[in-house]
């Protein structure tokens, strides 16, 4: 029997380096797989923070071409602003110098002696002599 025991005694400890073999091997294959997992998973958090990245940038660069389209926007309102403006004050030059004209014109009637009556009887019969 004590024979048998220590033969015994020889397989289970056969078995249980066996098993242990087996478990090391199953360790360092988890191990490379958890590693593996990990790099995997950094390398995913990675590209997730540039994607991130890359999309703040691209809604800066949208939101400073909106701010530059509402700037163009707004100088070419003050632009056509100032044109109309200038158009207008052109206008006002235009119509004091024919006032200046009138008045000019007026005044030299007046020392030739003539009156604005007289003046308005010429171009009352001026009027009559063409119909």
């Amino acid at each position: 029997e004590e024979g048998s025991s220590a033969v015994e005694r020889e397989e289970l400890r056969k078995e249980l380096k066996l098993k242990e073999a087996k478990y090391t091997v199953a360790k360092n294959e988890f191990d490379k797989l958890d590693k593996e997992y990990k790099e995997y998973a950094g390398k995913h958090k990675q590209l997730e923070e540039q994607a991130k990245n890359m999309q703040e940038q691209i809604l800066a660069e949208e939101k400073k071409k909106r701010e530059i389209e509402r700037d163009i926007k707004q100088m070419k309102l003050e632009r056509d602003s100032e044109s109309d403006q200038k158009n207008i004050l052109a206008d006002l030059k235009e119509e004091l110098e024919l006032i200046k004209e009138e008045n000019r014109l007026l005044n030299q009637d007046s020392m030739s002696g003539k009156s604005l009556q007289e003046k308005s009887k010429e171009q009352d019969q001026q009027v009559t002599n063409l119909r």
